[in-house]
């Protein structure tokens, strides 16, 4: 069994993302894990003007969450850390992963359940992670 003391959690405020959370504590306890909840804020096509709004209110929710989390995964027992980012959901959290520097042992990510025709045309955060990754990364459906 693999030990981990370092485990990423992306986030997206969907309720799927809260079993994730779920999944990552419990592996957290078990190995006296820290966890670090990162929050992707994706990339816009909308004008710059609106893409400011939005970018804006997007960040105070996805700031606003995390803070929630952060309680409650303390009362956990678990160490977190939290984090936000903007851009390509995929690649921020992949680089992040990959960083030495963060030390990251395990992703825990979830799967937006799309297959065939689907997953071929809109892509998958969590395909995009498990093939780009040099981090262990458990799925959970």
């Amino acid at each position: 069994m693999a030990n981990y003391k370092k485990i990423l959690v992306p986030l997206d405020g969907s309720k799927r993302s809260n079993y994730v959370l779920t999944e990552a504590i419990n592996i957290a306890k078990r190995n006296d894990a820290d966890v670090v909840a990162l929050y992707v804020l994706p990339f816009s096509p909308l004008s710059y003007r609106d893409m400011k709004v939005a970018q804006e209110t997007m960040y105070k929710e996805a700031k606003e969450n995390l803070a929630k989390l952060k309680e409650s995964i303390k009362k956990n027992g678990v160490d977190v850390q939290t984090k936000i980012l903007k851009g390509h959901p995929g690649k921020l959290i992949t680089n992040f992963a990959n960083q030495k520097k963060n030390a990251i042992d395990l992703i825990v990510i979830g799967s937006r359940d799309l297959s065939g025709v689907k997953e071929m045309f809109l892509g998958s955060v969590s395909n995009y992670v498990v093939h780009k990754s040099k981090v262990s990364t458990l799925v959970v459906k």
